[in-house]
C-alpha cells in the first residue's frame, strides 16, 4: 500500500494507485493536493518510496536470500521437523518485504483468482483466465495456444459479470507470449472513463 500526508490536516491518505495520480483528495478534511512524499507500507512498516527505490537492488537481493533460507528451514537436509517458529517468522518477513517491493512499481498490479475473460482478434472470440491486471495492461492464460498470437496483434478484451461496474470493454495489443499459454496485453486507445472503471475494478478485487 502507498500513503501520503495531507498538508492541511496531517492525516494519511492511502491508496495503491497513488503513483499514478498527480493529485488526490483527503477523505478527512476534503482538501485536494498534489501527490508528493509517498511512503510504502506493509503492516507496521513504512519507508519513503524514494529511499526504497534508491536501494531497490539491495532489498531485492535480501528477499532472494531470505526465500532461500526459508526453504532450508522448511525442508532441512537432516530430515528433522521444520522449526515452526522460524518458518512462521521468515514467512511473515518475506510477505512483508514482498509487499514493500511491490511499492516500487510505477503501475499497481492486482492478482486475480478464478476470473474468466473474453477476448478476440481478427479470428473468432476466445476465452481465457485473467491472471493479473494493472491500469496499463493484463496477463491472461489462454485456453488455446498463446504462441499463435504474434507481438503487436490488436485485441479486444471483455471483463464482464461485475455487479457494481458492469461490463468493461478494453482495447489492447499483445506485447509478449509464453509457451505456457500466457499472454501479456498492453492497453491502448481507451477512453478516460474506461481507465477509471479499470481502477475501480482493481480496488474492488484487491
Amino acid at each position: 500500500m502507498l500513503k501520503t500526508e495531507c498538508p492541511e490536516c496531517q492525516q494519511w491518505v492511502s491508496s495503491p494507485l497513488l503513483t499514478e495520480l498527480k493529485e488526490t483528495s483527503c477523505p478527512d478534511c476534503g482538501s485536494r493536493f498534489p501527490v508528493d512524499g509517498l511512503y510504502v507500507t506493509a503492516g507496521p512498516f513504512s519507508i519513503h518510496r524514494k529511499s526504497l527505490l534508491e536501494k531497490e537492488h539491495k532489498y531485492t537481493e535480501l528477499l532472494k536470500k531470505t526465500k532461500t533460507e526459508l526453504t532450508k528451514y522448511k525442508y532441512p537436509k537432516n530430515g528433522k521437523l521444520a522449526d515452526a517458529l522460524s518458518v512462521a517468522t521468515l514467512d511473515l518477513f518475506v510477505s512483508g518485504l514482498e509487499e514493500l517491493m511491490a511499492g516500487c512499481r510505477d503501475k499497481f498490479r492486482v492478482t486475480v483468482k478464478e476470473k474468466v475473460i473474453s477476448y478476440s482478434t481478427d479470428s473468432l472470440p476466445q476465452q481465457g483466465r485473467l491472471i493479473n491486471i494493472s491500469t496499463s495492461g493484463v496477463c491472461i492464460e489462454s485456453t488455446s495456444k498463446a504462441g499463435e498470437l504474434q507481438k503487436g496483434t490488436f485485441v479486444i478484451l471483455i471483463i464482464d459479470n461485475i455487479d457494481t461496474i458492469g461490463t468493461i470493454y478494453l482495447h489492447g495489443e499483445v506485447v509478449w507470449t509464453t509457451d505456457k499459454d500466457r499472454i501479456g496485453i498492453r492497453f491502448i486507445n481507451n477512453e478516460p472513463e474506461t481507465r477509471e472503471r479499470v481502477k475501480k475494478y482493481m480496488l474492488e478485487i484487491m
